[in-house]
């Protein structure tokens, strides 16, 4: 508890006196903080931690100053609409314990707490984040929070550092890789929106003409691969497929400005760097097999029998179960939290659909999963959108992190389909927040850009 009281302490201090350097230190725990060492009793997860350091520091703030607030994007669009909507739904949930290995929200006081708590998560990015210079920080620094998991998973993999507890059977038994978290599958998500918001800064110096070998392009280059062998080592087939998403997403945005020659020996060097790593026994065997969904040779060095990727059969299996979940409630579903108590009663078990839109649909119904695409669609338009004015005021840096942040929302959308874990889930709400921010600054500096036009 004393850890969690001096972190909400030294947040709530940032929001309170430098808010944007109070919203970095929540962005940069939230996303890779060790939760197990963070006793915080009944105040929960690290984001809830922070969160309540960075909401009471900041409306002091805007109380003492008399800050006028931006509620635009919360009042005024399909995320209120939708955070409504999951706040009746949570009011509907029977307070189920997850039964298994996901730690999910436990009761409706924490359901209700934790959608407020994204409400106000939005409030003070889009306010906070007003100049150009502050998004390229808190984009930044976020790659940088994020990329000390990726070195903690060196780290381990070097027996140079222990994994977390509740991470230690996976890395023991399958040699995965978790970093600073305790599940592998939440560390590809965060460890994936790093690679994705890097990508387009690594990518705008190899398309260039000029010379490649600068001090920018050799950072890039180092952090890149760092998350990559993290990505790796997490033994996550959707964590590796999340970064060709993203990658081929760049492609098809800058299909016209690309160097191939540099583009083809770029490709070379990763997969040779995948070998690499492959050859000198840096990533466990076993790990590899199931990697690349070989159960054969898994079962010959396990011991283990199955016919085909057990996960994948019994992912299968809990994500059928919404059929009967629409057959019984099609518009409202049967309540947010309720999906692994529903499983329980239909398959004696309780787990993770690992399918974020399925649940969603079982839990929300109709209504629910037409509102998060309408959430989704809204994020996409902002930054395309954004996308087109800053190529117009040709505002290099935005650019780029404007990409970064679509790509990066793409690899997120394709994750989802392939998991469901709650403390992953506010990302959707940062990235709406930030494309919200990135278009105000983008519009403001179009103004700007057309008065002195005009002007002169």
């Amino acid at each position: 508890m004393f850890i969690a009281l001096m972190i909400i302490g030294m947040i709530f201090y940032l929001a309170l006196t430098r808010p944007l350097a109070g919203l970095i230190a929540f962005l940069i725990l939230s996303f890779s903080i060790p939760l197990d060492v963070i006793d915080a009793g009944s105040l929960g997860t690290a984001t809830k931690i922070g969160g309540l350091g960075l909401a009471a520091g900041y409306f002091m703030r805007v109380i003492l100053l008399d800050i006028k607030l931006d509620f635009t994007p919360v009042l005024l669009s399909s995320f209120f609409f939708l955070m409504i909507w999951r706040i009746f739904e949570a009011s509907r949930s029977q307070g189920l314990a997850a039964l298994d290995w996901i730690k999910s929200v436990q009761s409706l006081p924490e359901m209700v707490f934790q959608v407020i708590l994204f409400f106000v998560l939005v409030v003070i990015i889009v306010n906070v984040i007003r100049e150009e210079e502050d998004l390229l920080n808190v984009g930044q620094w976020m790659i940088y929070g994020i990329s000390l998991s990726a070195v903690y998973s060196v780290l381990i993999s070097f027996g140079v550092a222990e994994p977390m507890p509740e991470a230690t059977t996976n890395w023991e038994e399958a040699g995965r890789a978790a970093g600073l978290r305790d599940n592998p599958n939440d560390f590809i998500v965060y460890n994936g929106l790093a690679i994705g918001l890097q990508l387009p800064f690594f990518m705008a110096i190899l398309n260039s003409n000029s010379k490649i070998f600068t001090k920018e392009f050799i950072i890039y280059s180092l952090l890149l691969m760092l998350m990559l062998y993290g990505q790796i080592l997490s033994g996550s087939r959707t964590g590796l497929l999340m970064i060709g998403v993203m990658g081929f997403t760049y492609l098809i945005l800058n299909r016209g400005n690309l160097n191939y020659k540099r583009l083809a020996i770029t490709f070379v060097c990763l997969i040779l760097f995948i070998l690499l790593v492959i050859i000198s026994g840096l990533v466990s065997l076993v790990n590899l097999l199931h990697l690349f969904d070989l159960p054969g040779l898994s079962n010959l060095f396990t011991g283990e029998s199955y016919m085909f990727d057990s996960s994948a059969l019994h992912r299968l299996e809990r994500q059928r179960i919404v059929l009967d979940m629409i057959a019984i409630s099609p518009f409202i579903g049967i309540g947010l939290g309720n999906y692994e108590l529903f499983m329980a009663d239909a398959l004696g078990y309780g787990s993770s659909s690992h399918n974020f839109f399925v649940e969603t649909l079982g839990e929300q119904g109709l209504i629910g999963i037409f509102l998060l695409f309408l959430f989704l669609i809204a994020i996409f338009r902002n930054l395309f959108l954004a996308r087109k004015l800053l190529i117009i005021s040709n505002s290099h840096l935005l650019i780029l992190l404007n990409e970064g942040l679509i790509i990066a929302s793409f690899g997120l959308c394709f994750e989802r389909l392939f998991s469901s874990a709650e403390v992953t889930t506010k990302i959707i709400y940062i990235l709406f927040g930030l494309s919200y921010a990135i278009l105000k600054i983008a519009k403001n500096d179009d103004t700007k850009a057309q008065k002195l036009q005009f002007d002169g």
